[in-house]
């Protein structure tokens, strides 16, 4: 008997084996057979043009720093990610502007992409990646060294930062450019994970994020030895898969009906008493965007020195958290409002308009902290235990960090109390996560050699308690805190001052107004309609069958008119000749009106 049960097992195992051959076989075919349709040829066109033209672009500019290392300095991935925000922008609209195996894996994942096309997509990628490498390779006759041994980083600390920004270029991806409601920012968006993971990583595993990346610039260096590009390449295929299953979860809305109202064209913090299934999935956006901030904080610090590194100043360290923060704002925000921030958080609570409740609020501090720890823990995970202290920093007192920290906490706050959740956000519908990070930028660059300019008691707690824990003495994240918690609480009372409008009061007497117009124009065409139900009744029809003849709705907005007469003191509005001079009703129309049917004749 146990041998019939294994016999069972392995031949229910060969099915389930023979049915995914046949699938994918039948995925092939497919494949095979869409290749030769044009529509699906012009998409692989275009994305052939962008891969290239991103795996050329990063391969010359590696090349230059390699040739001049002062010639490039900060702005290699500025130029990397500029190339592919624009041919987003120029080739989505024709195929999507995947120029990535990761994101189109996530893609299919999703859903928004059938499997067939997805490998013609992977295939046509790695093809124009190869060619772009050649292309460089044949400019400056020299290839690049592909690997963990070229970067002087084990193979596990490599893995696990491509694994982690390979996510969130996926995740950001989908969260902007795959979702239902359209915007102008998409490309902007995934463009800006380059800076922010290009800085932060790049020193770490070369920040492909790519395996049409790996792949061609392993082979350019040919001569030297293949095969690093395939483990980057797991690791980055399983990021892009990690990234659809969050997205699937956390965005839940854009499958199957779903009552939830997520329109980027309503104010990003609007609140409306979620349910516990909603919270949930805000609580991991919160966690997710406050994990990648806190990520690039710490590498883009640790790189800057801590480590002895060849590039001893990292000049582009604000730039590219800036560039994170801005990424997680537009992915997470039409979700959980994208706070990221306890001190955020704080202030879109004391600035009341029922925009989030004191039990969210809780909620949401909570897992912005836990979100930072687990990225602390992260970052000295891969910098192989190294971690850095908060300040003061050289000269600078407690006095100092009390003011910079408080001023641009304040200004932080403020600018997301009136770009973010305000009631009209024409002015800055698109470009609102920009003008919150690049509150980041003026004062990462003002007050960081004062206090680090960390303007987030997530970021606080984290590098203190990654410190703490190799070294000892955690007591001077609860003095950040505080301070941050008054430039919250300053942020809250300037915007009440400033705004007065999105207050009660305002609100209250802006509604009133709406509500008197809207009433005035109801009136006015109520009145149009009983004049000329009575020129109906007077010159057409007799009196009874003026009854039968008017038409139900004409009847009830007539009776709706004769209480609103009866009702009010205002004079008749009936038009007598082309002076417009109002005339006093006639008997024949007061008779005409309390002879129809209804409660009119009260």
């Amino acid at each position: 008997g146990r041998t019939e049960k294994l016999q069972q097992i392995e031949s229910r195992s060969l099915m389930l084996v023979l049915d995914e051959a046949h699938w994918a076989w039948d995925v092939l075919r497919a494949a095979k057979a869409q290749a030769f349709n044009k529509l699906t040829l012009r998409k692989l066109a275009a994305e052939f043009m962008g891969t290239f033209m991103l795996v050329f672009t990063v391969g010359c500019n590696v090349m230059a720093t390699k040739t001049d290392p002062t010639a490039q300095g900060v702005f290699v991935a500025i130029s990397i990610a500029a190339c592919l925000m624009i041919t987003i922008y120029a080739l989505g609209p024709v195929s999507g502007a995947n120029f990535n195996p990761a994101v189109t894996l996530g893609v299919c994942m999703a859903g928004k992409m059938s499997a067939p096309l997805g490998v013609l997509y992977i295939f046509t990628q790695i093809l124009a990646g190869i060619i772009g490498s050649m292309s460089f390779y044949a400019l400056y006759g020299a290839g690049i060294p592909f690997g963990p041994g070229v970067v002087r980083f084990s193979w596990y600390q490599v893995l696990s930062v491509e694994f982690l920004f390979t996510f969130m270029l996926v995740f950001t991806v989908l969260s902007t450019a795959c979702v239902k409601q359209g915007n102008q920012y998409f490309g902007m968006a995934i463009g800006f994970v380059i800076i922010a993971g290009g800085n932060a990583a790049g020193w770490i595993s070369g920040g492909a994020f790519n395996p049409a990346v790996g792949i061609g610039l392993d082979a350019s260096d040919w001569g030297s030895g293949f095969g690093w590009s395939m483990p980057y390449n797991i690791a980055q295929m399983l990021g892009g898969a990690a990234a659809a299953a969050a997205f699937r979860f956390v965005r839940s809305d854009e499958y199957g009906d779903n009552t939830e109202d997520t329109s980027w064209y309503k104010p990003v913090y609007k609140y409306t008493s979620p349910s516990y299934e909603l919270l949930a999935r805000q609580l991991v956006c919160e966690f997710i965007g406050t994990f990648f901030l806190v990520l690039t904080v710490g590498l883009n610090v640790l790189k800057g020195g801590k480590l002895d590194i060849e590039d001893p100043l990292n000049e582009a360290a604000v730039f590219s958290i800036a560039a994170s923060l801005m990424c997680m704002i537009y992915s997470v925000g039409p979700v959980s409002g994208a706070h990221l921030n306890p001190a955020v958080t704080l202030a879109v609570l004391l600035s009341q308009r029922n925009k989030i409740s004191v039990r969210d609020a809780g909620c949401y501090v909570g897992v912005q902290v836990c979100g930072g720890l687990l990225a602390a823990v992260f970052y000295v995970f891969i910098a192989g235990g190294k971690t850095f202290d908060l300040g003061p920093y050289g000269s600078f007192t407690w006095s100092g960090v009390v003011v910079a920290e408080m001023v641009y906490t304040c200004l932080l706050c403020y600018v997301v109390l009136a770009v973010a959740t305000v009631k009209d956000m024409s002015h800055s519908k698109d470009i609102f996560g920009l003008a919150i990070a690049f509150s980041v930028v003026a004062g990462g660059y003002a007050i960081g050699p004062v206090s680090g300019a960390c303007l987030n008691p997530s970021v606080s707690i984290a590098i203190d308690t990654s410190y703490a824990v190799l070294h000892g003495g955690w007591w001077r994240c609860v003095i950040y805190t505080l301070i941050q918690f008054t430039g919250a609480l300053l942020a809250a009372g300037i915007f009440r001052v400033t705004h007065p409008d999105e207050f009660t009061d305002g609100a209250l007497a802006h509604e009133m107004q709406i509500d008197v117009d809207e009433s005035a124009d109801k009136v006015l065409d109520l009145e149009m309609n009983v004049i000329v139900a009575d020129a109906e009744v007077k010159h057409a029809l007799p009196v009874e069958e003026a009854k039968h003849a008017l038409p139900a709705e004409e009847v009830k907005d007539t009776l709706a008119v004769t209480k609103v007469k009866h009702a009010l003191p205002v004079k008749s509005n009936v038009v007598t000749d082309a002076k417009d001079t109002p005339a006093e009703d006639t008997p024949a129309d007061r008779e005409a009106v309390h002879q129809l049917p209804g409660p009119s004749t009260v």
